[in-house]
């Protein structure tokens, strides 16, 4: 079966556009013989028409149905909670800069780009690695 609802709303319309084709082309020759050519190709164009509409209907009610059971159910566990509040007060924070103990032990999605840097820093001079300067100093000498 799809792996996404778009992706089943286009199996059921090609589906039936199909089936709206062949129905057509028993209208048109078999049901009701003598009409002029060109109404074949309406019923062939309705049939696709229709076929696309209720493809798309279907995709809708299914993505209501999803959310719908997806919102009932979903409730945000304690850690979804706690690493919300830590982003929320991340950002209501004012900018200052962290100690090396605060980086260390800091969440690393709080970070910031400058405090990422010094957090790899501290890594490289752990391991033993001479580490002589940052891009932030790099970009701040050069201005």
């Amino acid at each position: 079966m799809a792996k996404t609802y778009y992706a089943e709303g286009r199996q059921i319309a090609n589906l039936l556009r199909g089936l709206f084709g062949l129905l057509a082309i028993v209208l048109y020759f078999y049901l009701i013989p003598g009409l002029h050519w060109s109404f074949f190709f309406i019923f062939l164009f309705a049939g696709v028409i229709a076929a696309e509409i209720i493809g798309t209907m279907w995709t809708k009610s299914r993505r209501k149905k999803s959310a719908k059971n997806t919102k009932a159910s979903a409730q945000p566990s304690t850690r979804q909670k706690v690493h919300r509040t830590a982003k929320q007060s991340a950002s209501t924070k004012t900018k200052r800069k962290l100690t090396d103990e605060e980086i260390i032990h800091a969440d690393i999605d709080t970070l910031s780009g400058t405090d990422f840097e010094r957090l790899i820093e501290l890594y490289y001079k752990d391991h033993g690695y001479d580490v002589s300067g940052s891009a932030a100093q790099a970009i701040t000498k050069s201005i």
